[in-house]
């Protein structure tokens, strides 16, 4: 009981941050008061790349692109195939749904 109740109480607590509690950051904005100070530059949240790194990232993306064009994909399916499919897809569904097939097979009438 002492456990859960002790649980209960660190749902029920707000962390104040800059002025905004939890709940009032989920509620939307909230007038202050004060005006933004705008010259104030933003923190990043990590470092930017430099040029060599940029660099380097590019050379990594086109090669990798190079590779992939030059491999030829086959498709697994006859356009025949994917048209047969296309018509008889909705029957075989439906026979499944209605418990006159196991599984969606082309054979179940």
């Amino acid at each position: 009981m002492l456990v859960a109740a002790l649980a209960l109480t660190g749902c029920g607590s707000t962390q104040m941050q800059d002025g905004v509690t939890a709940q009032n950051a989920l509620d939307g904005p909230v007038d202050t008061g004060t005006y933004p100070n705008m010259n104030i530059p933003p923190r990043s949240a990590a470092a930017p790349f430099t040029e060599a790194e940029k660099t380097a990232k590019f050379a990594e993306l086109r090669s990798r692109q190079e590779s992939q064009a030059s491999q030829q994909v086959k498709p697994e399916a006859s356009e025949a195939q994917l048209k047969a499919l296309a018509k008889n897809h909705a029957k075989n569904t439906l026979n499944v749904i209605e418990g006159r097939c196991k599984a969606i097979d082309p054979a179940c009438e």
